[in-house]
């Protein structure tokens, strides 16, 4: 959960799913040139069959939802 999201209202908590393995930091670290991220981000809304089906819509551009694949979470 991420407490530092800031709103018209004010700071909110925010649920984040991840997926933290070695060959996906190492891809989300190249892909957006930041040294620092943690993981790659998982879908947090919709129905059954979304939430943590794919990577964050809001982050990742579609073309991402097939270039990562499960070779990745080795």
């Amino acid at each position: 959960m991420r407490f530092n999201w800031e709103t018209l209202k004010g700071p909110a908590a925010h649920d984040v799913y991840m997926i933290v393995t070695p060959k996906v930091r190492e891809e989300v670290r190249r892909h957006f040139n930041c040294s620092t991220l943690e993981g790659a981000e998982l879908e947090n809304q919709g129905g059954r069959g979304t939430v943590g089906a794919h990577w964050e819509k809001r982050i990742f551009e579609v073309k991402l939802y097939f270039h990562l694949n499960s070779n990745l979470y080795d």
